[in-house]
This record gives C-alpha cells, structure tokens and sequence, in this order.
C-alpha cells in the first residue's frame, strides 16, 4: 500500500503488479476505482479528485494533469422532458435495484444494495437515473450517462462498464446487449 496526494485531478499511467485488483481509496475507504488485469501491465487511470488517497495494486510510472476523454458519437433527441434538480432519498426497503427513478416526481430513491457499491459505481447508477428524466429508453439513458461519467466527471471508462455488470443480470440478454452497446461506445473515445 502506498498514498497518492494531490491539489489536483490526475490521469496516472501505472503498472499492475498482478498480486489483486489495482484499487484507490479516499481516507475513509470509500474505492474510487478498482480493476484487475490477468497479468502484468502498463495502463492509465483517471484521478478525478484532489486529496489524500491510498493505493495498492500497482506502480506510479507518471503523473499528469487530467486528461479527460470524449466520445465521438451523438446523442439521440430526447424523448422527456422532465430535466430539473431532483433530490435523491434514501429508502432501507427498496429492492430488486440499487435504485430507482421516478421522472414525474422529480426523485430518485437509493437504497441498500447502493451503499455497498464503489463510489464510481454510484456515480454511474445517479447519472443513469438522471438520465431517464431525458429518455425513456435503458441504452439511450445508458449512452447519456456514459458520455457524462466519461465527458464531464473525467471518469474511467473501465469503471463504467463495471458499474453495468455489477448491478445488471448478465443472463438476461437484453442486459447483456447493453453492457455490449456501452463496450461498443469505448472503442469511439477520442
């Protein structure tokens, strides 16, 4: 384990170590990204947050400032209208689901199973449920929440497609076409 300190957002070109997944952690132990590689490699990670955080997993090779990716494909006009803030509540019985949106109201409702999860995971899941106050398709609101994790958050594509797998059933085909289409996505990243 070693501590990473920065005053600002970093991309982190590493090498996994192959001995567990390559993980960063606030103080408080909240995970800010993790993955595992099946062997030793050079890779690149987003960073971005300020702060104190502890890492395992991996070699720093070098540090730069942020560099943020863009998608290079247009987003579909939306088919709601309901954009506007909206507060998110926490609710001890909701299940089936990390969370849920309700576009009318205006709310999204986490519960349980969404504490657990990393905080890019979280993010991820918020962004999507944001997304269906704009579209009423799950891989348009994907696709949205994709471009805006990627775009505007400075987030890991990688963590993204996690997020994906660990909340959808990856037996149920149509929930598999959708982690494919965000694949997909990845290849168009400037």
């Amino acid at each position: 384990m070693f501590k990473i300190s920065t005053d600002k957002p970093l991309t982190i070109k590493a090498r996994y170590l192959n001995n567990g997944p390559a993980v960063i952690c606030d103080l408080r132990g909240d995970v800010l990204y993790k993955r595992s590689f099946s062997s030793p490699r050079e890779f690149e990670l987003n960073l971005p947050y300020s702060g104190n955080f502890i890492a395992r997993g991996f070699d720093v090779i070098s540090k730069k400032e942020l560099v943020k990716d863009t998608i290079k494909t247009d987003l579909p006009e939306p088919d709601r209208n309901y954009e506007k803030k909206f507060p998110v509540l926490y609710d001890e019985k909701l299940t089936g689901t990390p969370a849920r949106n309700y576009y009318k109201k205006g709310l999204i409702v986490v519960g349980p199973k969404f504490r657990k999860l990393t905080y890019p995971v979280r993010l991820f899941i918020l962004l999507h449920e944001n997304a269906h106050f704009l579209y009423s398709d799950e891989k348009n609101a994907d696709l949205w929440s994709f471009k805006q994790f990627i775009e505007k958050y400075g987030q890991n594509y990688s963590q993204a497609i996690q997020a994906l797998k660990d909340v959808l059933n990856l037996k149920n085909e149509y929930n598999k076409q959708r982690v494919i289409n965000i694949y997909k996505h990845c290849k168009l990243i400037k």
